[in-house]
Order: structure tokens, then C-alpha cells, then sequence
């Protein structure tokens, strides 16, 4: 990295991020909180440093066909799942989050559904008739528009931007990787407060002996 001698970038996918720090292969990554969230493990060594990086803001929501004009709003979606029950079959949720997905619906009390793990583009996945609603990122909504979705009037699930995490063990473990991370968070930290952005630094570390 130009400007911090001994950091080495490594280019991973968005899903495997977490992982990757999480295990230690990576000391710092930045990451969407949406799969920070998603992959992150309760006792596990990944944590967050800053909250917001001020960049790739987006929203995860749930997304149902246009056609359901009944359906506006959660406690209609968890009626329908009730009526979908008593006909024999589960309500589809098509989503790369089955975690926070299942979180959420449990919590509002929506426990007949079928959560359908894809990998690829879901908007489409209603019209081609593998899942009933979504669960996936948006900015704008275009998309969702484009393939005859509306989201919900509460059905965000999480409002994600890019965020900087770290492993706990491996930072702790070595007081050269701990002070390369405190100059890369300095240095963040005073371009965003530059450009009118504030962010919580939530590293509180000691150097292991």
C-alpha cells in the first residue's frame, strides 16, 4: 500500500471478507456491514474498528411482487405466510442473508417460510417462480423497480455501508500489525473529518505480552 511500508492489500470477494479476517489470513479488511453482520461470529476474533466509512451505502430490505397490493407492510407479509401454511406450502424467501433473514422474521414473530440460498442475482427470482419475495441489498430500488418488486414500508432490515474490521488475536499478538492499524485508522479518519464525515473508532486493543 503506497505510503504504509509493510501492508500487503489482498482483493477478496465481499462474501469472503469476514471469513478471511475472522481466521486471520487478513489482519484489517474493509467490508460491507451487511455481510459483516451476516458472517461474523458471535465468540469469534473479527470485530469492528470503524463503523462507517462514508462509502457504498445501501439498504438491506425485503422485496415482494408489485402484484401483492395488499401486501405493504410486514404484519401483511406475516398474514399471507400464515395463509400460505394452511394451503399446504411456505412462504419462499429467496436471499444471500439466511441469517440475518431468519433473525429478522423470527423476531417479528414470522416463523412459516423457506429461506432459497442463491449466490447470484435474485431480482428475478419471483417472476421465475423459485422464490416468492426477496431479501438483498438496494441503493437506488431501480433494479427492484425494473424486475416488478416494491419493498416494504418496514421491511429494511439493516442500512449497510463500508466498514473497517480487524482481528483481535492477531492484532493484539504483535505491536508492529497494532501501530500499522492505528496510522491506516488515523489517516481514515482525518480524510473523512476533512470532507464534513464523522466515523466511531470501536478499537480498544492491548499488546499481548
Amino acid at each position: 500500500m503506497t505510503g504504509f511500508d509493510g501492508v500487503v492489500v489482498l482483493f477478496q470477494r465481499a462474501a469472503d471478507i469476514t471469513s478471511k479476517v475472522e481466521e486471520g489470513s487478513a489482519d484489517i479488511g474493509i467490508v460491507g456491514l451487511d455481510r459483516f453482520d451476516e458472517y461474523n461470529l458471535d465468540d469469534g476474533d473479527a470485530f469492528m474498528i470503524l463503523d462507517n466509512l462514508n462509502y457504498s451505502s445501501c439498504d438491506l430490505v425485503i422485496a415482494v411482487p408489485e402484484g401483492w397490493i395488499d401486501v405493504t407492510e410486514m404484519n401483511d407479509l406475516a398474514d399471507l405466510a400464515v395463509d400460505f401454511r394452511d394451503k399446504g406450502r411456505e412462504l419462499r424467501v429467496a436471499t444471500k442473508y439466511p441469517r440475518l433473514t431468519s433473525k429478522f422474521f423470527f423476531d417479528l414473530g414470522i416463523y412459516y417460510f423457506t429461506i432459497v440460498q442463491s449466490s447470484g442475482s435474485l431480482e428475478g427470482a419471483p417472476i421465475m417462480g423459485f422464490a416468492d419475495v426477496i431479501v438483498d441489498i438496494s441503493a437506488t430500488g431501480t433494479t427492484l423497480r425494473e424486475n416488478q418488486l416494491k419493498t416494504l414500508s418496514d421491511g429494511t432490515m439493516l442500512k449497510s455501508q463500508a466498514c473497517l474490521i480487524g482481528n483481535r488475536t492477531s492484532l493484539g499478538a504483535s505491536k508492529m500489525k497494532l501501530d500499522l492499524t492505528r496510522i491506516i485508522i488515523g489517516s481514515i479518519k482525518t480524510y473523512l473529518e476533512s470532507n464534513g464525515y464523522s466515523t466511531n473508532c470501536l478499537l480498544q486493543i492491548e499488546q499481548s505480552e
